[in-house]
């Protein structure tokens, strides 16, 4: 299929702005998208939704750079193999991190496995000829695809550009290596905002369980004149026994008492 360029290539190629595009995109343009992508931080947006949006900042504010995407490897909920959670800045990008991701190859796979930047200056690269193939198809000139990393590598950001013949580092690699490892702090700090407020949500849970079932045992001890442990042996024999959960057949204890309770008498 013969390659189909945004409308901007040319005039980007050309040194003068597509219309509608601003020429400057200088490290101003840099330091707000930075600012944006900071106002994800303390939000509880999914993890998929705050790297698509990283993408799709980053998109804004380096010149040629068409589609992005950011990828992580991260343990699944078992806690034991990886998998991999990628998010693009549009549907070029889905389409060619589709194919590389499923062919597992690929400089955002290699990337995102030892934590090297890897430039692909020129299409075709013949060791990867899918990612090669769908990117020609895409349009894309150039890539490039640069570790995430907090502390220690964890993702990867994947840049696809169009308009010039390759990259230029002060115009396309630095601010590209800014971007990812400011989004890289970002995005480590926002998973574990939401891991926090997912253990505060577990704990008012645990303490809400904990208040139905003293309140049930009080009630047991109540009207079978039994001591607390064996009104709690009670509610643990009943959830046993009906497969539920100790705090459901303690609710369920109480309101059939006060359902009850609330009855006039005939």
């Amino acid at each position: 299929m013969p390659s189909t360029k945004p409308s901007s290539s040319r005039a980007f190629a050309e040194g003068t702005p597509a219309t509608g595009e601003d020429p400057a995109r200088d490290g101003s343009s840099l330091l707000e998208a930075l600012v944006t992508v900071a106002d994800l931080l303390l939000t509880d947006l999914e993890t998929h939704v705050v790297m698509q949006r990283m993408a799709t900042v980053l998109t804004q504010v380096i010149p040629d750079v068409v589609s992005a995407s950011v990828a992580i490897e991260t343990p699944d909920r078992n806690g034991h193999d990886p998998y991999r959670l990628v998010a693009a800045s549009d549907p070029v990008a889905e389409r060619i991190d589709e194919v590389q991701y499923g062919a597992r190859s690929g400089p955002g796979i290699e990337a995102l496995a030892d934590g090297r930047e890897l430039i692909v200056e020129r299409l075709p690269v013949p060791s990867w000829p899918e990612f090669s193939e769908i990117a020609a198809e895409c349009g894309v000139d150039w890539t490039l695809s640069l570790p995430m990393r907090n502390g220690e590598h964890f993702g990867v950001l994947n840049v696809y550009a169009v308009g010039t013949d390759t990259y230029d580092e002060q115009r396309h690699l630095n601010p590209a290596r800014v971007f990812a490892r400011y989004a890289a702090t970002i995005l480590a700090a926002h998973t574990r905002y939401l891991n926090a407020t997912a253990e505060v949500g577990q704990l008012h849970q645990a303490i809400a369980s904990r208040a139905t079932i003293e309140q049930a045992k009080g009630m047991l001890m109540l009207r079978e004149g039994c001591s607390a442990d064996e009104a709690f042996k009670i509610l643990v024999h009943t959830s046993q026994r009906m497969h539920l959960k100790l705090r459901d057949v303690a609710a369920e204890f109480i309101a059939t008492v006060l359902d009850v309770t609330d009855k006039p008498a005939s």
